[in-house]
């Protein structure tokens, strides 16, 4: 009877990971709404970590953590049919958005890492349209000093 108590408790199962970050942390609901959405710290965490998009890295030359760097991408064409790796007239339809699911050319991104649910999506197609209005969606929210923390709010902090 004890037992059966002690599993009714239990705060939740890994098929559901947000029970556990009580909304704090980069995991975004699956949903695509974008809950639970902080730009910055999505990007820092599963595209300008170590060995990918880094400033020490710059895979395939693309620095998505040293704030100002990503900027210089608005409009840059990427290796696949000269697409614009970020493009501002058609955010979604920017080829690093692209890279999210089922590109066009390459794998998909994260190559290393498991692909982006729905509400990451989302929370990513966010971090670009800021990037390319020119609210300072460029560089990642790192916990380095000088990194751009503009969050979910609009608020710089």
């Amino acid at each position: 009877m004890a037992a059966v108590l002690l599993l009714a408790a239990c705060a939740g199962s890994i098929e559901d990971p947000l029970r556990f970050t009580n909304g704090q942390g980069p995991l975004v609901d699956g949903g695509g709404g974008g809950g639970n959405c902080d730009p910055p710290k999505l990007v820092a965490t599963r595209c300008a970590k170590s060995g990918c998009h880094d400033s020490a890295t710059k895979f395939l030359g693309i620095d998505l953590q040293t704030p100002g760097e990503a900027e210089k991408l608005i409009g840059k064409p990427s290796s696949c049919e000269d697409r614009p790796l970020f493009d501002a007239t058609n955010v979604e339809g920017s080829y690093m958005v692209e890279k999210l699911g089922a590109a066009p050319c390459g794998a998909r991104m994260p190559s290393n890492d498991t692909a982006f649910n729905a509400g990451e999506r989302a929370c990513f197609i966010k971090w670009v349209e800021n990037l390319v209005s020119g609210g300072g969606g460029g560089g990642a929210d790192t916990g380095a000093g000088g990194a751009d923390l503009t969050v979910a709010d609009g608020a710089s902090r």
